[in-house]
């Protein structure tokens, strides 16, 4: 997943996180890109994305991701994968082809039931 955030690059998160209505976005080096978290309301940039480093982390609500579809997907697409992909094809996304997409949706869906399995275990102890 580590070449995906790269293969966007700066310019393309950039984009991506203007479209999701972050505020106070900064390119802060050629790796990495400041802004509100768009997980939670701020005033003050605590979300902080690392292009070469493969994630994304805000210092404020402790949320971190490493997988690019997933995040774009939840800011951007109201939880759908294809769209994400679709978004981050149009940014110049051309490593994934349609079966390796369909592979990585199982293995999302597989993760979600899992970790709802988790939760209800953990409510039940």
């Amino acid at each position: 997943m580590k070449k995906l955030w790269a293969e966007i690059g700066i310019s393309g998160w950039t984009t991506i996180l203007k479209k999701a209505n972050c505020l106070s976005v900064n390119t802060i080096s050629s790796e990495d890109i400041e802004c509100c978290c768009p997980y939670h309301n701020e005033s003050s940039p605590s979300f902080r994305l690392r292009v070469t480093k493969g994630y994304l982390k805000c210092f404020g609500c402790g949320k971190f991701e490493s997988n690019p579809i997933k995040f774009v997907a939840d800011i951007l697409t109201a939880g759908s994968y294809t769209q994400a992909l679709a978004e981050l094809r149009a940014l110049g996304l051309r490593s994934i082809s349609e079966k390796d997409s369909k592979a990585l949706k199982e293995k999302e869906i597989k993760q979600k039931v899992y970790n709802e399995v988790a939760y209800l275990c953990n409510q039940h102890l």
